[in-house]
């Protein structure tokens, strides 16, 4: 991928606009909620300035490469006579021959103005996941509020049949106390839900630069999402597009052109200059007389105290370092894509269990209410089945959004955040 595609992309992203709903501001969809964070979240912000500086970095040391014009005047009073000379020249150098130390200094400034744009192509998919994982979050934390209050309403209505049963005669006054009771304890499970509600939605505010308060309503629901990526496309995808492994490359480059701008001080250095100036008596420079001059000078240091010996070898030894950084590098990008596809089989086969285990949480429920209500079944029976079916319902929940958690955390790995959205 080249370097720049990135920049693209996030500017056509950009163009997009930040709600698909414009009636409601408050409204926000996945991919609203990506754009609304790659176009105000400050630390990417902080990044895109970065590329900037380094870019101007790179064109300044190109133009050191280049030719360097001056222009000087002088006046000089003599102490004999009074009289006041003056001087005008314009001269221009060229540096001939430096041991390679300005085209190398140039294809190092070239090296981190990429870095810098990697640093930023890195930080906008740490970005992506991260909103992605607050999206996940935010809708979790409103289906298991539904769900809460849904387990209330059965709750209430149980507490209802209880009492009536107690007036025929049917129940004990325990069914009752216990039914109130439990019916409280799930005010407090309510209250919980809630303010997870409020959390997830500060956190996906805050990644898009909003104050945490703000209004959020989320159009979106929890989805499966099929994989259609092996394990092997996985690890070559990863190998080839992951940031990080890009970015150990170029330091070892760094590495092997600063060892080239040390053994510069071996060489000589040499520089051209060309001079031309004009001399008179007068400011005007009237009646002046030139003169053109062409300077050729070789510097060659010969003794340092192996100070450049040193230098060198100090380079080697960190293009040794940057080696076993890019092998380091590789290793923990083929380790997160391993936990990443462990992690999303095992969230897949639990997802499959906790249906099955729903539905039957669910068709035990009903039994246990049509039993109770024709006098067969106890009042601790419906409330165990209830307490079993909110409890299967929740972690059916949670468990396809660590599935969908997962997903994402999988193309984080392989740099495939725009390509395989887990949330339609």
């Amino acid at each position: 991928m080249p370097y720049l595609s990135l920049l693209s992309i996030i500017g056509l992203l950009f163009l997009l606009p930040i709600s698909t709903l414009a009636e409601d501001l408050s409204v926000y969809t996945l991919k609203s909620c990506l754009n609304a964070s790659l176009a105000a979240n400050p630390k990417l912000q902080r990044y895109k300035e970065r590329t900037t500086e380094y870019k101007n970095r790179e064109e300044q040391a190109h133009a050191n490469l280049l030719p360097k014009v001056s222009l000087s005047q002088r006046a000089e009073e003599s102490s004999l006579d009074g009289s006041t000379a003056y001087d005008l020249s314009m001269s221009v150098s060229q540096t001939l021959y430096q041991g390679r130390e300005l085209h190398e200094q140039w294809q190092i400034s070239k090296k981190y103005s990429q870095k810098s744009e990697l640093d930023l192509e890195s930080q906008y998919h740490d970005l992506i996941l991260a909103v992605k994982k607050a999206w996940i979050e935010l809708l979790t934390a409103q289906e298991i509020l539904n769900e809460t209050t849904q387990a209330q309403e059965r709750l209430t209505t149980h507490v209802s049949n209880t009492k009536q049963f107690f007036n025929e005669g049917w129940n004990w006054s325990s069914d009752v106390l216990e039914a109130e009771i439990v019916l409280a304890r799930g005010e407090q499970n309510l209250v919980s839900a809630q303010n997870r509600l409020q959390i997830s939605t500060s956190r996906l505010n805050s990644l898009m630069h909003r104050q945490p308060d703000a209004a959020l309503e989320p159009q979106g629901v929890l989805a499966w999402q099929d994989l259609n990526l092996t394990y092997d496309q996985a690890v070559n995808l990863a190998l080839e597009q992951r940031p990080e492994l890009r970015l150990a490359k170029i330091d070892l480059e760094l590495g092997e052109s600063s060892l080239v701008v040390a053994k510069s001080d071996f060489y000589p250095t040499i520089i051209a200059t060309a001079t031309a100036s004009r001399a008179a008596e007068t400011l005007g420079l009237d009646k002046s007389y030139g003169e053109q001059t062409i300077l050729l000078t070789a510097n060659w240091k010969i003794w340092d105290w192996q100070a450049t010996e040193k230098e060198v070898a100090s380079a080697r030894s960190k293009i040794r370092q940057q080696n076993r950084n890019l092998q380091e590098t590789k290793d923990r990008v083929l380790l997160e894509v391993r936990e990443a596809w462990l992690n999303l089989e095992m969230a897949a086969a639990r997802i499959d269990i906790l249906r099955q285990v729903q539905d039957k949480s669910e068709e035990n429920f009903r039994v246990n209410i049509i039993r109770y209500q024709e006098r067969q079944g106890s009042a601790a029976d419906v409330l165990d089945a209830q307490d079993l079916l909110t409890r299967t319902r929740t972690d059916t929940i949670s468990s396809l959004a660590t599935y969908l958690i997962a997903l994402a955390q999988l193309d984080h790995a392989v740099a495939l955040d725009l390509e395989h959205e887990a949330i339609q």
